[in-house]
């Protein structure tokens, strides 16, 4: 048996992380104002959050992010969390389909991924941007994961959303932002938006019941287990 904490003892990051991540669900610990300043370029405010247990800090900072060659997509602002990187801890973008790394940084892993907003850009500037980071938490509470439907990803009243977070065996409930715009709401009416077939590991399908809305929808999922 390895005592961890005792005299003559040395904590490792990783067993550090293990307990936090016991007490806190990924994300940040404060609001952050994450703002498009034209062309590829967006403002990311220093941060302060919290990945498996691992904490993190950095400076305010512009970065440039991902375009389409030509047309339009959807991009991913995320943290990453790489121990065989220098520096460890960075800012990145991709473009759609992008489905963030989830590796396990206390035990065997060396990548972790947290999207952090959203973006739609054409092949000259972001032309939208949507914040899309949960605020930690203590664990038992319920973790919030908070993702955009986008208009543009339905196929045949289906969309699949993805987070590492989403398991066949967590209890999941489908909620809204408190900031939902009128317009948004009455989406939701109109659509009847509902869970469609089995939770998968890090997807689940949603159904739009009377027909996929036209507009980009803000979602909650209440993650508990």
């Amino acid at each position: 048996m390895r005592v961890i904490r005792s005299a003559g003892q040395n904590i490792s990051p990783s067993d550090d992380g293990a307990l936090y991540n016991q007490v806190f669900s990924d994300g940040l610990f404060r609001d952050a104002a994450i703002s498009s300043l034209g062309s590829n370029q967006v403002s990311v405010p220093a941060l302060y959050g919290i990945i498996q247990g691992r904490e993190f800090t950095n400076s305010a900072e512009t970065i440039e992010v991902e375009l389409p060659a030509s047309g339009t997509a959807t991009g991913y602002i995320y943290v990453q969390y790489d121990l065989a990187a220098n520096p460890i801890g960075t800012i990145g973008s991709a473009l759609a389909p992008f489905t963030p790394t989830y590796q396990d940084l206390n035990s065997t892993g060396t990548l972790a991924q947290m999207v952090i907003a959203t973006y739609q850009a054409s092949s000259v500037a972001v032309t939208s941007l949507t914040l899309t980071y949960n605020l930690a938490k203590v664990r038992g509470s319920g973790l919030e994961v908070n993702l955009v439907l986008n208009s543009t990803a339905w196929r045949e009243d289906i969309i699949t959303i993805t987070d590492p977070h989403i398991s066949p065996d967590v209890e999941i409930t489908l909620t809204y932002p408190p900031t939902l715009t009128p317009e948004q709401y009455e989406a939701y009416q109109d659509s009847n938006i509902r869970p469609w077939e089995a939770v998968g590991t890090g997807t689940m399908k949603l159904w739009a019941v009377n027909g996929a809305p036209g507009i980009n929808l803000p979602i909650t999922l209440i993650i508990k287990g």
